[in-house]
């Protein structure tokens, strides 16, 4: 037995192991979630995405700003408008943030409606036990294919 091949083999374990932890872990949040930042939970998970969103808009406001007072009637190139684009995307998710100033990356930011977030809390977590199913199953491979 080569070298080469106990490698595969712990390959195997490991992220058969990470699968069983990750699906374990999935699983306990679809029971909690709803229960924690559920609509009805201890913490709704509304009112922090609802006051992270206030402050991001006053960031924007403040850069718009700034950006009017120091751009009094300049031309701008095309590279320039793709430039404020691009900085406008990464605004939109770093501006989200918190009381402590810590940044909230979340999916939840896509839901539309915020005062129904148990269906949201649902799918994620069940996607995420299905994500794990398929790497406790040995389809970890597929994921590299469909990243690529």
């Amino acid at each position: 037995m080569s070298s080469s091949s106990t490698y595969v083999y712990a390959r195997i374990l490991f992220l058969r192991g990470l699968g069983f932890v990750y699906g374990v872990a999935f699983l306990i949040a679809y029971r909690q979630n709803k229960a924690l930042i559920g609509d009805e939970g201890i913490t709704p998970a509304r009112g922090v995405l609802d006051k992270a969103d206030i402050r991001a808009r006053c960031a924007k406001e403040n850069r718009e700003k700034k950006k009017q007072a120091g751009q009094a009637g300049n031309r701008r190139l095309i590279y320039e408008v793709i430039w404020d684009q691009i900085r406008s995307i990464y605004f939109t998710l770093w501006d989200r943030k918190d009381e402590e100033h810590h940044i909230i990356l979340t999916v939840l930011w896509l839901a539309r409606n915020r005062s129904k977030l148990n269906k949201w809390l649902d799918s994620i977590a069940i996607i995420g036990i299905l994500a794990s199913s398929l790497v406790l199953i040995g389809y970890e491979s597929l994921w590299l294919l469909l990243t690529l």
